[in-house]
């Protein structure tokens, strides 16, 4: 996952430092073709899962889970993105068919990271994330407290300001299990890839400019946030994650018409 971060990061950089593309930074046939593999074996383990969130979440989860917590949620199905769903039909894929670090590699993601789950018939997201980085993440859902509380009616051009923190997280195997509520929207950077790439979308965003409404949109919203809350300058606001309303099963934009404008119906703040 750090080399696929690093494949991406650098992608801005390749022209400079000589390079044609990101794809020359390759794996050997025999690294690629390995298995995903996002937790240690048994043997490795280290203590019992902890449990620390909504813990009456929990009744509603299966047995399995509770009892061994990163098995159960890594063979959950991956979160169907678009961008995901988009390459699978592309290779000629399945959506249930494993995949291994040279698909990880190529797609410039990990898709294994995000699962879905329905808990008491209502759909939810595991991420999984480095045991490290659960701190960070803490201290971001107590931002996102402030936000729901000092900005709960706050409209960004024309857009509900809404949040989605993480609900609880479950340790376990050397990571870190969040579960938020899986939402209608997807990550504004993936909506504006999509809009400016996808066929079927190029034409409706050329008419439109959906991707200049989402842009200044977020802009506006993280703005906001900033200022309302006094963050200037201490950098809180680059850890926030702004997604869209997006329609998941058919890949298309949520966007609410009137006579004179577009615009978004809500925005979410992860």
């Amino acid at each position: 996952t750090k080399f696929i971060a690093f494949r991406r990061r650098i992608g801005s950089l390749i022209g400079y430092t000589g390079g044609e593309s990101a794809g020359q930074i390759s794996l050997a046939p025999e690294i690629a073709g390995l298995q995903v593999k996002s937790y240690a074996p048994s043997e490795l383990a280290s203590g019992n899962p902890i449990c620390a969130g909504d813990l009456g979440l929990l009744s509603g989860l299966p047995e399995d889970l509770r009892r061994e917590p990163a098995r159960f949620i890594e063979a959950l199905p991956n979160y169907r993105r678009p961008s995901l769903m988009d390459w699978l039909k592309e290779q000629g894929k399945s959506y249930g068919d494993s995949l291994n670090l040279g698909d990880l590699m190529e797609l410039g993601f990990d898709p294994t990271r995000l699962k879905e789950i329905t808990i008491n018939n209502q759909p939810y997201i595991f991420e999984r994330v480095q045991s490290r980085q659960l701190d960070a993440l803490q201290k971001k859902n107590e931002l996102l407290e402030r936000i729901e509380l000092e900005l709960k009616n706050e409209k960004i051009k024309g857009a509900s300001l809404r949040v989605n923190p993480v609900l609880f997280i479950i340790r376990d195997r050397g990571n870190g299990y969040a579960l938020r509520r899986k939402i209608g929207g997807i990550h504004w950077d993936e909506a504006l890839a999509e809009l400016q790439s996808a066929t079927r979308l190029k034409p409706l965003n050329e008419t439109v400019h959906l991707d200049r409404i989402i842009a200044s949109t977020v802009k506006q919203a993280l703005e906001t946030i900033t200022s309302r809350l006094g963050l200037e300058g201490d950098g809180l606001t680059d850890q926030l994650t702004p997604f869209v309303p997006w329609d998941l099963e058919n890949n298309h934009p949520k966007v609410e018409v009137d006579y004179t404008k577009s615009f978004l119906e809500e925005i979410w703040i992860s």
